[in-house]
């Protein structure tokens, strides 16, 4: 008789755990019907858990929109007689390309149905340890890539077409209606500001002038990016990239004729209002001149009267901010 720790005694006693699961699975067949009601009902329990089941992630000019990872634990949970499971199959820690490989098994029992995936994570050291890796960043790749993992069999098992009910479901949910719009919108907002990503970097994200601008659509599109980044699925900087200044971004304002040098500097006093400039920085931009962590002398301010309306033109729609100091291309004619 072999021993029971034995590789062959250990094999016999999982085949037959396997066997008298499929077993019961064959006695209690599932009831798609209700499959589907529990799925809808979990998915939409509250406003959190419906906001958790999707997320994009920008592709190129398309958006890539998926179930995510809490959706598939509900539908594990609804979808009876499955097995599924995530587990680490090797670490490699040094190197150039660091990274964790994760292998996900869903077995149908009721169909006998199994797939198994292999997902590989590359492991991020920590900016503030100038990226020596840790146990941590091993434990943090390992997570996010068992559970991409474990979805994306779940979900090669249980067919979209059951899922793509909940999740529009939840999606609806999620987003809420034009009566819950502004709420809603500035809880996403808070949100992302608590990962560091300020409403400027959403705004130009999504091509919007304010945050007012934000409607439904763009609402289930900022969850299901925050989703993303929370899972792991996309870095900040790839969907919200650090904006560069493109120069002054003057708020857009009915342009007028100036009748005079007086007029001329209310001009500039407003502009002054739009800009986190001072007004010698702008003096030295209108005169052509750069900034080297200096401003200029306070007697220089009342040049502003001697600028020309075309000059003020030209900077309005040219000017640019060169690696933090301000500049003027010289060639403006006065």
């Amino acid at each position: 008789m072999e021993p029971i720790g034995s590789t062959s005694a250990l094999e016999a006693v999982q085949r037959a755990e396997i066997d008298i699961q499929i077993a019961t699975a064959k006695r209690f067949p599932r009831n798609l019907s209700k499959v589907r009601s529990d799925m809808k009902a979990f998915a939409g329990l509250d406003k959190e858990t419906a906001e958790g089941c999707f997320y994009k992630i920008p592709r190129g000019n398309k958006k890539i929109e998926g179930p995510t990872i809490r959706l598939a634990e509900i539908a594990i949970s609804c979808y009876m007689n499955l097995r599924a499971g995530s587990r680490v199959m090797q670490v490699v820690s040094d190197g150039k390309s660091p990274h964790v490989v994760i292998q996900a098994v869903a077995h149908d029992l009721e169909k006998n149905v199994a797939i198994t995936i292999e997902k590989r994570r590359r492991i991020v050291g920590k900016k503030s340890k100038q990226g020596r890796i840790d146990d941590d960043d091993i434990n943090l790749a390992a997570n996010a890539g068992s559970a991409i993992a474990l979805r994306d069999a779940v979900f090669k098992v249980i067919p979209m077409a059951l899922i793509k009910p909940v999740f529009a479901h939840a999606r609806k949910i999620a987003v809420g209606d034009q009566a819950t719009l502004s709420e809603r919108r500035g809880k996403c907002l808070a949100s992302f500001s608590k990962m560091g990503i300020d409403e400027d970097r959403i705004l130009q994200h999504l091509s919007k002038q304010s945050a007012e601008d934000i409607g439904l659509e763009d609402l289930g599109d900022l969850i299901g990016i925050h989703n993303a980044i929370r899972d792991g699925e996309v870095k900040i900087d790839d969907v919200f990239p650090e904006q560069k200044s493109q120069g002054f971004a003057f708020k857009s304002k009915e342009r007028r004729p100036t009748t005079g040098p007086k007029e001329l500097h209310e001009r500039v006093s407003d502009l002054m209002q739009t800009t986190p400039y001072d007004e010698s920085m702008l003096i030295a931009m209108l005169q052509g001149k750069k900034l080297e962590g200096k401003k200029l002398a306070g007697e220089q301010v009342t040049q502003v009267i001697e600028l020309s309306e075309a000059t003020l033109d030209w900077v309005l729609n040219n000017a640019d901010v060169v690696t933090g100091q301000l500049a003027i291309d010289a060639k403006v004619k006065q």
